[in-house]
């Protein structure tokens, strides 16, 4: 019986280059190879931008610890910090503790919209135990509208070391989606800023 290749690749957005390349077991067993990657990295005055597959205490820790800031994305395999960020934000959209960031683009019919909010962590103390690397929470909302169709909005949480910099924010997490895209690996994980790591399903 077939099995699917699962392999994590670090590469450099800025170049478009794949820098190294290691197969992982399965998909779940991705986040040991992608912290070995890390390992080989020179990350000083990088960001890190990863997947919620690897939204784990000892990758966030390794990338701070090699010299990198982190955004790495936030969904229900961390079911208590996500259901907290998700309820934070919902508490401070009218509140001026944040910083925000609006990039609009449109051709050829269609229209896009993305905005950018990053508000500190402020984690409980149960919470900061744990994750202690996290220094802010990243909110982004984006609406895609093509003519003659209804818009599609959907919002998508990430967890950062980064200080309050939305615009920095939104920079790096453009091109890491725009850089994953390119390397036609899928985007099961990324490293963005001058390094981006990719797992492919």
């Amino acid at each position: 019986m077939f099995e699917a290749l699962h392999v994590v690749s670090a590469y450099d957005v800025e170049s478009g280059v794949a820098l190294y390349q290691r197969a992982a077991e399965s998909k779940g067993k991705g986040g040991p190879v992608a912290r070995q990657l890390i390992e080989l990295l020179a990350l000083d005055g990088a960001i890190v931008t990863m997947d919620a597959l690897h939204c784990q205490k000892e990758t966030l820790e390794l990338i701070n610890q090699r010299g990198g800031d982190f955004i790495v994305g936030l969904k229900g395999n961390q079911k208590n910090l996500y259901e907290f960020i998700k309820a934070r934000f919902a508490a401070h959209y009218d509140q001026d503790e944040r910083v925000e960031f609006t990039e609009k683009n449109s051709g050829h019919g269609r229209k896009e919209f993305r905005h950018v909010m990053q508000i500190p962590a402020a984690l409980p103390e149960v919470l900061q135990q744990k994750w202690s690397s996290i220094q802010s929470v990243i909110e982004v909302v984006s609406e895609r509208s093509v003519k003659g169709q209804p818009p599609h909005r959907d919002s998508r949480w990430y967890v950062s070391s980064l200080p309050l910099d939305a615009a920095i924010a939104a920079k790096a997490i453009k091109k890491a989606l725009v850089g994953g895209k390119r390397a036609a690996l899928g985007l099961g994980c990324y490293l963005s800023g001058r390094c981006h790591i990719i797992q492919s399903a």
